[in-house]
């Protein structure tokens, strides 16, 4: 996925929307590899999707906290917990601590 700097197309934003989705859809067997993501430190910064402010996270990180929340469980508690101790962005802190 190209991206420019004003941000996701929508077309990209339902793509990412929907992938996001489909990572939720699989429940704790998404939890790993949401793991191994996150303990990267890497991020992909998706600015504000053109013409649709406020439609879906600003980056694959939040989008990935977000849908740990949604899945739920031990296991995604467990990783949230984990991220929070290790992050040190506010917008995340923010969103772990309204997740657990």
């Amino acid at each position: 996925m190209k991206l420019s700097d004003a941000g996701l197309t929508a077309e990209q934003a339902q793509m990412v929307s929907e992938s996001l989705k489909q990572i939720v859809a699989q429940g704790g067997a998404a939890v790993p590899a949401i793991r191994e993501f996150l303990q990267r430190n890497q991020d992909l910064g998706f600015g504000t999707p053109a013409g649709r402010p406020g439609a879906g996270p600003s980056s694959l990180r939040l989008g990935l906290i977000d849908a740990l929340a949604q899945i739920g469980g031990d296991e995604a508690l467990g990783l949230s917990r984990q991220v929070l101790q290790t992050t040190a962005d506010p917008l995340e802190i923010a969103r772990l601590t309204r997740n657990l």
